[in-house]
């Protein structure tokens, strides 16, 4: 259903006047028919997905004049823009309306004036033309999302008071040793499983079966929850049926924009299925991007494998994934004989590996999507396109959301030559006490909340706050670095340093309100919100960041070496020992509760909205390593609730194999316990197993990700070494290798296993 809507009227008004009170799921600008482009908004109604369309919305920036003009000054400058022509092949194009506006631009209120367009390329034109026209003045927001303008204008923001509907899908394919490298368009789809547990908060027509359980192919089979279509192209069919039903919100693969999408546009393009088109694929760095014309698609690979960085697993794998987080894995099958079992007949087992996949798919959406919705929110994009963006790319887009929300201009993308010279400058990092090897017992961790985003907020950091050095006169408008190096302005505020300030205190209330009562929702939130907080800060560092400001991160990272050095100074002028402190956390030795009491102390002697807090409490901690080798970030505890904290070992690292991580693990528990003879023991026993040829090969395997294409890489480590045998891979893919016996290089004897 489309409805078409009128400028006049506030979008919410129109549908609400229709009787709809609908979340928004999606938007999209794009071009309608020959002459007009506009919006696409897909709305969740009560048994369908509504489209609404609004044509009438311009693009427009701003250009700041180089000085502070008066009105009549200001408006002949305003007339001269609106005279402007500029040619796009045969067609005119001129400005549609040009406005006067306050805007705050590099921390100053500015009079600026707005420059409203048709369409987007006639926005570049036109600013050229102010350009030739007014050399000397700047232009802010021509190279921003105009989603994000719209939204913000219209007070729109996506799932809000509802939680979408979500359905798993999986292909299986004919031949599956192919994989996402194979040949696509040659290798049949067999089956596609759904599987979803969401219906209806506000639907009136929901599936008959609970949970809905369905797997498409065309082998006949008396299998369960199971739809047999005549042929291939008849199951794909059904498949964009079901996609287009309006049933589902979100649909959920795992590692689907590399091959479950691919898979099917190819098949569905072979037998001439119009669907096919609906389906889009493009190149993003390492990984391809799949998305559907209008349904919402999101890969949990994407989601796992760049928000979790604390998941660090060997391989991420859906089996290895789902093991780690939900405490179950894939149906054993071996997916090397689906080809003779389809080709037999026999596929019941098949079909049952294929549901369980869809179904362990789905328990992961439903474990790592709240905070994705939270993160689509704060950025004001659409999931599919949030969910598989990086840290940086995701703060850009939440500041891009707060200037837009709080009047500031946003600052353009940097030029190529810009990045070049960016790419090479660095700062001294955080402040390391090194601990000395051994057991301790009865260890205090005490960490800093959000140590670099407090600092940028508490001394107002910001690239347009920096100050050159000042006279004794003034000293007391500037915080100054504890090395004199920086100077930032205590007002006004910097827009960097307010963002963060309103993040740390709504965190801050969300977890007060949850310390009341667990609510899902309002944690996913705190979540998206500290993963925002502390990322902007590295971001200040990133060489693509419109607001980079290196500068500004390192007088935060010189600040917080000047606190933890004193915070360890407090604790030690007390009697207590603190026998490691790393960036922005510290331990410390003795009673607890007098600790404690000591840390109140501290915590009334830090400046603004700094605070120390204890974060855990451990019964042991054993650091390893010597001390002219280091042991920083190398240690294994346990705490007051009996659970084993890791750091640094190995047996966290993702490319050692199974039976060396086990060892570790082993080996580190029974050091904890003090029972270092049991310990060798253990290790003997497993080396005369290695030797004997005891240990099953699967255990020695070792995963290691390409890092860039095998035609880079200098050095032949030996994941290259297989990976330059293996018939085709690219940077991003995961190598699987063994090393075998013998007296050449390790790299000389990796093979696959």
């Amino acid at each position: 259903m489309d409805v078409h809507l009128k400028q006049s009227k506030n979008v919410l008004q129109q549908l609400n006047q229709l009787n709809y009170n609908l979340p928004l799921l999606n938007i999209k600008y794009k071009k309608l028919d020959a002459t007009s482009y506009g919006f696409e908004l897909f709305w969740r109604g009560r048994d369908k997905i509504i489209k609404t369309i609004d044509k009438d919305f311009l693009f427009y920036f701003y250009t700041i004049p180089d000085a502070e003009y008066d009105d009549k000054k200001l408006t002949e400058i305003c007339e001269k823009i609106k005279q402007i022509n500029a040619w796009d092949k045969d067609e005119i194009i001129r400005p549609v309306a040009v406005e006067i506006e306050t805007k705050t631009f590099e921390n100053n209120i500015k009079r600026c004036i707005k420059v409203s367009c048709n369409i987007e390329k006639d926005v570049l034109k036109i600013k050229e033309k102010i350009k030739s026209l007014f050399p000397n003045f700047h232009n802010r927001n021509h190279d921003i999302r105009i989603i994000s303008e719209y939204l913000v204008e219209k007070k729109l923001n996506f799932f809000e008071n509802y939680t979408p509907k979500v359905c798993a899908f999986d292909i299986e394919c004919y031949s599956p040793e192919l994989g996402a490298k194979g040949d696509l368009k040659n290798n049949p789809i067999t089956m596609i499983g759904f599987y979803s547990e969401d219906f209806d908060q506000k639907c009136d027509t929901p599936p008959t079966k609970m949970p809905f359980s369905l797997t498409l192919t065309w082998k006949p089979t008396n299998a369960k929850d199971v739809e047999v279509c005549k042929d291939e192209k008849e199951m794909l069919v059904k498949f964009f049926e079901i996609i287009n039903s309006g049933m589902f919100d979100i649909f959920v693969t795992y590692n689907g924009n590399e091959f479950d999408l691919p898979s099917i546009k190819e098949r569905a393009d072979f037998f001439g299925i119009r669907e096919a088109k609906n389906i889009n694929i493009y190149s993003r760095g390492w990984r391809a991007s799949s998305s559907f014309e209008e349904a919402l698609h999101v890969d949990l690979y994407d989601v796992i494998t760049k928000h979790n960085p604390y998941m660090r697993l060997s391989s991420y794998s859906l089996d290895n994934v789902a093991k780690e987080s939900l405490k179950q894995g894939k149906k054993e099958f071996d997916i090397a004989a689906s080809k003779s079992l389809w080709d037999g007949g026999n596929i019941e087992e098949y079909i049952d590996y294929n549901k369980q996949d869809a179904k362990l798919t789905y328990l992961l959406a439903k474990k790592f999507l709240p905070v994705e919705y939270e993160l689509s929110k704060l950025t004001l994009q659409p999931i599919d396109q949030s969910s598989r963006q990086g840290f940086s790319r995701l703060v850009e887009e939440h500041l891009i959301a707060r200037a837009l929300q709080n009047n500031y201009l946003v600052p353009p993308r940097p030029k190529k030559e810009v990045m070049e010279d960016r790419y090479e400058q660095t700062f001294e990092g955080g402040f390391v006490l090194e601990p000395k090897p051994g057991l301790y017992k009865d260890v205090v961790v005490l960490d800093f909340r959000s140590l670099y985003p407090s600092i940028i907020s508490t001394y107002n950091i910001d690239a347009f706050t920096k100050a050159e050095k000042t006279n004794a006169k003034k000293e007391q408008n500037y915080f100054k670095t504890p090395d004199n190096k920086y100077f930032f302005v205590k007002k006004p505020r910097g827009f960097i340093s307010f963002v963060i300030d309103e993040m740390i205190k709504k965190r801050i209330e969300l977890k007060k309100i949850l310390n009341k009562k667990f609510d899902e929702e309002i944690n996913s939130e705190q979540i998206a919100v500290k993963i925002l907080t502390n990322a902007t800060y590295g971001y200040l560092g990133f060489i693509a960041a419109r607001w980079y400001c290196l500068s500004c991160a390192e007088a935060a990272t010189v600040w917080g070496r000047y606190y933890l050095k004193q915070t360890i100074s407090q604790y030690e002028a007390e009697g207590f020992k603190v026998i490691y402190g790393d960036t922005d956390s510290l331990m410390v030795l003795g009673d607890e509760k007098k600790i404690l009491n000591l840390t109140q102390k501290v915590n009334k002697s830090l400046p603004g909205i700094m605070h120390l807090k204890q974060e855990d409490v451990y019964k042991k901690i054993l650091f390893a390593g010597t001390e002219a080798r280091g042991t920083k970030k190398r240690y294994a505890a346990i705490n007051l609730k009996g659970d084993l904290i890791i750091k640094g070992f190995e047996f966290v690292r993702g490319d050692w194999c199974e039976l060396a991580k086990k060892t570790q693990k082993q080996v580190i528990e029974m050091c904890l316990n003090e029972e270092p003879e049991r310990a060798l023991t253990y290790v003997k026993s497993i080396v005369k197993k290695l030797k004997n040829k005891e240990i099953p090969i699967d255990n020695l395997v070792i995963y290691k990700k390409l890092a860039r294409d095998i035609s880079s890489y200098e050095q032949t480590t030996p994941h290259v070494a297989v990976a330059k045998l293996a018939k085709k891979v690219s940077a991003g893919d995961i190598v699987s290798y063994i090393i075998i016996p013998g007296k050449e290089m390790i790299s000389q004897r990796a093979r696959q296993p």
